[in-house]
């Protein structure tokens, strides 16, 4: 456990197709079921300080207590996702942290000589990416999950868990539990 972050409660991965990367994860390394959500256009979204318009798709699921996050990016929109200036490698790409306390949390880590890279959420589901040093390869997530995001994350928590193999891929329109579209 990290004794500034807390427990790392996510671990994410770039990828380039983001459905064969969960078919990779619930085929190869059994861990599923997936939830779903595809092409989202966030609107306050800030890259470095200035607004930007990623398309994203997102594929959450769990080992345990870590949540496993696919991530991939359909456009040239600057984000930690993409940047040509330094470009970002396929693979494993950040560790988040869950927080219920953001606010403090952030001017804390803040106040340690971390650095916002990108911000981008509503009051009691806000995400930072940090990074300790520009340029850094780790970069660390503040993940907020107060809420309807922290009931969705546990959902998608109880429902790996005690997963049987049935309907690996869950689509979902938003990260509410009340927002699951299909099983398939």
């Amino acid at each position: 456990m990290s004794v500034t972050f807390g427990g790392v409660r996510q671990i994410a991965y770039l990828v380039d197709d983001i459905e064969a990367a969960m078919d990779h994860w619930v085929r190869r390394v059994g861990v599923g079921p997936f939830y779903y959500l595809a092409r989202v256009q966030p609107t306050d979204l800030t890259y470095m300080g200035a607004l930007s318009d990623p398309i994203l798709s997102f594929g959450l699921a769990h080992s345990g207590t870590v949540q496993i996050e696919l991530v991939q990016q359909h456009n040239e929109a600057l984000s930690v996702f993409f940047d040509p200036v330094s470009p970002v490698p396929m693979g494993q790409h950040h560790l988040a942290f869950w927080t219920r306390t953001f606010d403090a949390d952030m001017e804390a880590h803040l106040s340690r000589g971390h650095s916002v890279v990108q911000e981008l959420g509503t009051e009691g589901a806000r995400n930072a990416f940090l990074a300790r040093d520009p340029g850094s390869d780790l970069l660390l997530e503040i993940s907020e999950v107060s809420g309807a995001k922290g009931d969705f994350f546990d959902l998608v928590a109880r429902a790996c868990n005690s997963w049987d193999g049935a309907k690996p891929i869950r689509r979902v329109s938003a990260m509410r539990p009340d927002a699951i579209e299909e099983d398939k």
